[in-house]
Parts: C-alpha cells; structure tokens; sequence
C-alpha cells in the first residue's frame, strides 16, 4: 500500500503524482496535474466531533503519519543508492 497526504499531493503535483504512477507501474504524464492547485489546503475548518472521537482520530493519524514519514525515507534511501 502506498500512503499520499492530500496537502503533499497538491502542493507538489509533479512529485508525488510520479510517485504514484511509479507505485502502480504506470505512465506519468504532466497533463494529469494541469489542474490541480494547492488552494483547497486547510480552506475549511474540520467538522466538530466529540472529544473520544477526536481522540482517536488524532491517534490513528499518528500512526498514519509516522508510517508515511517512513516510505518517504526508504523512497529516498533507495532512490539514493540507485544513483551510488
């Protein structure tokens, strides 16, 4: 499974769209991203849940997070030791 936050999707289309193309074995072309724009990050306020609710929500993003830090790093890593 591949993990791409939204913001990093929008706000750097070229990138992270390749990312994904190359995860899926697939064809990147920059007509995919001419539209995509960074303008939708953080324009609304997130919906108002109960406090156990948000609890857990602030816990499983957490562990999404510190999973997607670490495909980013070993993404790196071997992107590093290819070009070695």
């Amino acid at each position: 499974m591949l993990l791409c936050k939204y913001e990093d999707l929008v706000i750097d289309p070229a990138k992270y769209f390749q990312r994904i193309f190359t995860f899926i074995d697939g064809e990147f072309s920059p007509h995919f991203i001419a539209k995509v724009q960074a303008s939708s990050v953080n324009k609304h306020d997130a919906p108002e849940m109960g406090a156990e609710i948000h609890a857990l929500c602030v816990a499983l993003l957490a562990k999404i997070d510190a999973r997607y830090q670490g495909q980013i790093k070993h993404e790196q890593t071997e992107a590093l030791q290819q070009h070695s």
